[in-house]
């Protein structure tokens, strides 16, 4: 588990570790990058509406541009 004020870095090392990967394909070489949405299930919470909040979040980085973190708890948003 990975504390809450943990996971904007924890986020950061995965999307700067993507990045950092070069891919050659015959004579070309590029970077790919991701968008990661995330949030946190607490007690009391229905699974369903945490999977919810993550994907509200996914689009939102998506939305944001590329290689992009977001979490929402609901209230508010980090990124």
């Amino acid at each position: 588990e990975i504390p809450k004020n943990k996971q904007h870095e924890f986020a950061k090392k995965i999307l700067d570790q993507v990045h950092n990967v070069l891919f050659q394909v015959a004579s070309e070489s590029f970077h790919v990058s991701i968008s990661i949405g995330g949030t946190y299930w607490e007690k009391g919470n229905r699974i369903d509406d945490t999977i919810k909040r993550a994907d509200i979040a996914l689009y939102e980085a998506k939305h944001n541009g590329k290689n992009r973190y977001y979490a929402y708890s609901g209230k508010e948003w980090a990124g």
